[in-house]
């Protein structure tokens, strides 16, 4: 992903900072073993393990740019919201935002 024209354009991150940010990711990531399957977006089958993957993990959020995942708004629990209202949620919440 971060390998994206349009990210790499605009951040121009090098090998280090990719490796330093993949890092941070797998230090503070919850894997989960892909126990659920679901078929809940009929018009892109593919977004439904990030469905299948928040429900396992009782996630709080899903945060997504894809109109397919938006439009559910909720999901289980589980808020999917844009970048922008969840930084907003952040600010919001502050220190009390559950990591």
């Amino acid at each position: 992903m971060l390998h994206y024209p349009r990210i790499f354009t605009r951040f121009q991150p090098s090998p280090e900072d990719i490796d330093e940010f993949i890092g941070l990711i797998l230090e503070k990531a919850l894997l989960t073993s892909g126990r659920y399957s679901l078929r809940k977006i009929p018009e892109d089958p593919t977004d439904d393990m990030f469905l299948a993957c928040a429900l396992e993990a009782k996630a709080d959020y899903i945060v997504s740019r894809d109109p397919h995942l938006r439009n559910l708004k909720h999901f289980h629990g589980t808020k999917i919201t844009g970048v922008t209202e969840f930084i907003d949620q952040i600010k919001t919440r502050g220190a009390g935002f559950k990591s």
